[in-house]
């Protein structure tokens, strides 16, 4: 049994039961395995209901106003632009919308470059940049870049990629396109973001 005070008043211990045994298939041990258990408790008033149900969302903070996310968030521009994201990586897609809609911007997104591609043609209101991973299936981000420009010319890119040896990196590179290099943290998205549509850069692709 181990005891401690934990920092706010919180008194807790820790113990471990020695004596349980596992019936489950151990070749090791020759059928049954024996293992300490680790429990843990503690006088904590623990986690209301209301707080419980945001836990998993990345920028729900218990902090006051002003005191910022715990991401960083506090200190990235906002903004109200209309925003095209292509991600074939889910996790990816849907952690990159959620930073940008946290700061203001109509996020709107595919799985891939084809659904981008349609997308960016039947969307009826302005699109004012296009976010797109550089590498994915049927149809690759400087394809779509290029296909996306031919309907709408003023529209700004970025390319995100984990890979920066590749071809294509450079050929991105040399045209001064904007990048952001994966993994990207979320105030790293948000600056990339608001520099690329504040600035007079070309567009990809373009002269």
């Amino acid at each position: 049994m181990d005891e401690r005070q934990v920092p706010g008043g919180i008194h807790a211990e820790t113990e471990t039961d020695g004596g349980h045994v596992f019936t489950a298939e151990a070749p090791e041990h020759n059928g049954a395995a024996r293992a300490a258990i680790p429990a843990v408790h503690d006088t904590g008033v623990g986690i209301d209901a209301e707080v419980r149900a945001h836990i998993f969302e990345p920028f729900f903070t218990t902090r006051e106003t002003g005191n910022g996310t715990g991401l960083g968030l506090a200190t990235a521009p906002k903004g109200s632009e209309v925003i095209l994201l292509v991600e074939d990586e889910d996790i990816v897609r849907v952690l990159a919308r959620r930073i940008l809609e946290a700061r203001g911007y109509a996020v709107y997104e595919a799985r891939n470059g084809r659904e981008g591609l349609a997308l960016c043609e039947a969307h009826q209101g302005p699109i004012d940049l296009l976010v797109s991973d550089v590498v994915m299936p049927e149809l690759g981000g400087r394809e779509l870049a290029e296909g996306a420009l031919k309907l709408r010319p003023g529209m700004k890119v970025i390319f995100m990629s984990g890979h920066t040896q590749d071809v294509v990196f450079k050929e991105v590179a040399r045209k001064g396109t904007a990048f952001l290099q994966k993994p990207f943290t979320p105030v790293g998205l948000a600056q990339k973001v608001r520099e690329t549509l504040d600035s007079d850069a070309r567009s990809a692709g373009r002269p």
